[in-house]
């Protein structure tokens, strides 16, 4: 297919990582990003004569929204590895969207901890795809006249209601863990209220039944 146009403005935009080798599974995905208004780059904005590696470091600082396409091909390229492990402290917001369902190594696992993730080889049709993915926390304020939204610094990386947690043994299986709501809070405060309470009581009493018994007075 025709290779996407990325974006070459003063916008905030989406720093897209992937392997060339799934450019037939990834170009779609942009070029559709763009259609919809999305400013998103993509290596093939890199300028002739640019040095590669100084120039995708300095994408990636500038960009406040890092999407990794996470695949067989992906893992095995210390290239796209790299990408990753820069974005990890750099990048405000990052979404991790699995072609395939593939591990991270163990390494980047411990390093990269819990972010939203889109198991994309599950879904079974390109619209509730990107209905997925355009729900992502903040990725609206890199669409065209949204931008004045986006506060940088503002993270979104992590999310229950996604996919995640994205790294681990398997991404098809990776396990949500639930927040408490606002009911199990309070019940929760309820209950430790009435422990201190509990605990008092029992203190006075000990106390009462010392008295009583002559132990204040050291006979």
């Amino acid at each position: 297919m025709e290779k996407p146009v990325s974006y070459k403005g003063k916008k905030p935009f989406v720093f897209i990582s992937y392997s060339h080798r799934d450019s037939d599974r990834v170009w779609p995905v942009i070029s559709k990003m763009v259609n919809d208004g999305y400013h998103v780059w993509y290596d093939e904005g890199i300028e002739p004569g640019k040095e590669w590696d100084e120039f995708i470091a300095n994408q990636i600082t500038g960009s406040g929204y890092f999407i990794a396409f996470i695949s067989a091909n992906y893992i095995a390229s210390d290239n796209c590895k790299d990408e990753l492990n820069f974005a990890r402290d750099r990048v405000d917001n990052k979404l991790l969207i699995y072609l395939e369902d593939a591990s991270l190594p163990s390494g980047m696992e411990m390093r990269l901890g819990r972010i939203q993730a889109i198991q994309k080889f599950t879904i079974d049709n390109d619209d509730k795809f990107f209905e997925k993915l355009y729900s992502s926390s903040n990725l609206e304020f890199f669409k065209e006249g949204n931008e004045a939204g986006y506060v940088k610094g503002a993270s979104s990386s992590l999310k229950d209601d996604f996919d995640g947690p994205a790294v681990g043994k398997s991404a098809a299986n990776s396990a949500k863990k639930p927040a408490l709501g606002v009911k199990e809070i309070i019940i929760l405060a309820v209950a430790v209220l009435l422990s201190i309470a509990a605990i008092i009581m029992m203190i006075n009493y000990i106390d009462e039944f010392m008295f009583f018994n002559g132990k204040y007075n050291g006979t």
